[in-house]
């Protein structure tokens, strides 16, 4: 899997056309079906499905640059980038998964109006090529057409000191969805400015901290007291499970709010969960505990998405063996745990 791997990284970056992309993505998919997804490896496979999806998304966006530039609509900013966010950003996607993306940008004061459409073109062109090789559309819109998500550097600074000084609903997950934004094409140094900043207003906002930290305890994790496991009772996933939002968010909120408070900034998961332990906040045997159930959460999300190019991650439990069974009502267990230290953590590690 691995040198297959390898080889289609080198032909991604020769690619030609978006036909070749919309290609390559498929075989991504055909690869892993090659060899049976082992949990025991299941770290090495999402490093190197991260390096596919960055190298796609790359040449895609390349390609639509070329297209922007060739037409000459507007004046290309001074600097700009491509960043992305969520699973893509924390190099955790499965074999399809949708655009979580924004542009940011600077420009010389006259040609405000000019660079800003330039902006926007280059968002169209770019997140319709990145649609046309198998990133479907955000159907929450956060991409760089929709103008939240594409922004000069010094607006966009705006926009999250107004998400941190406002206390509307949706604040909190504005910026949670912002704190894990990673560059990929273009002046990336305009990203590592933009997360100085953000962490700098995290750090002097301990009641923003507490709202984190309460957010982090959503959704419930669907496990009782004695281990029984709840499945949807109603409509059309009924006795169902969703892997995604059963235990893999609640881990990696959890996670991103105990990095908040020790101002850790590494971007995957597993990362953030050794930078945590490195840095007292949790102890090691709860570093472990989070680690192995964060894998079995990967592990169970990529297995059950592969061959469907429109995964929901719903799933009956019958479809676990008993090994998956256990290993998955384990993980569960964890992430409630997990849920009452995070909003109890005092800074002393258990």
């Amino acid at each position: 899997m691995k040198n297959d791997l390898v080889l289609l990284l080198a032909n991604i970056d020769k690619a030609k056309d978006i036909t070749d992309l919309q290609l390559y993505h498929q075989s991504l998919s055909i690869i892993l079906q090659k060899e049976s997804v082992e949990l025991e490896k299941i770290e090495e496979i999402f490093l190197l499905l991260s390096k596919v999806h960055d190298h796609l998304m790359i040449k895609a966006l390349a390609l639509a640059e070329e297209e922007v530039n060739q037409n000459g609509i507007g004046i290309k900013p001074n600097k700009i980038c491509w960043y992305i966010m969520g699973s893509g950003a924390r190099k955790e996607q499965t074999v399809w998964t949708d655009q979580d993306n924004g542009i940011m940008y600077t420009y010389s004061p006259q040609n405000k109006e000019e660079s800003n459409r330039y902006v926007q073109y280059y968002a169209k062109i770019g997140t319709a090529n990145l649609a046309k090789i198998g990133y479907p559309y955000c159907p929450g819109n956060v991409m760089a057409t929709n103008s939240r998500w594409a922004k000069e550097i010094n607006e966009w600074k705006i926009t999250m000191l107004n998400h941190i000084n406002n206390y509307q609903p949706d604040d909190v997950r504005y910026l949670l969805i912002a704190s894990d934004l990673r560059g990929i094409y273009g002046d990336k140094d305009l990203i590592t400015e933009a997360r100085t900043y953000f962490f700098q207003l995290f750090r002097s906002n301990p009641t923003l901290l507490q709202r984190v930290q309460e957010h982090a305890t959503n959704p419930p994790v669907p496990i009782g007291s004695f281990g029984q496991i709840f499945t949807e009772r109603w409509g059309k996933y009924s006795g169902q499970l969703d892997l995604k939002n059963s235990i893999y968010v609640q881990l990696v909120n959890c996670v991103k709010a105990l990095a908040f408070y020790a101002d850790v900034q590494e971007y995957p998961t597993l990362e953030r969960i050794e930078k945590l332990y490195e840095k007292s906040v949790i102890s090691e045997q709860l570093k472990e505990q989070i680690k192995q159930s964060f894998l079995v959460s990967l592990y169970l999300r990529l297995k059950f998405s592969i061959n469907n190019k429109n995964p929901d991650y719903h799933i009956y439990l019958k479809q676990l063996d008993n090994k998956e069974y256990q290993s998955f009502k384990k993980a569960l267990q964890l992430a409630k745990k997990l849920q009452r230290y995070v909003l109890k953590w005092n800074g002393d590690p258990k």
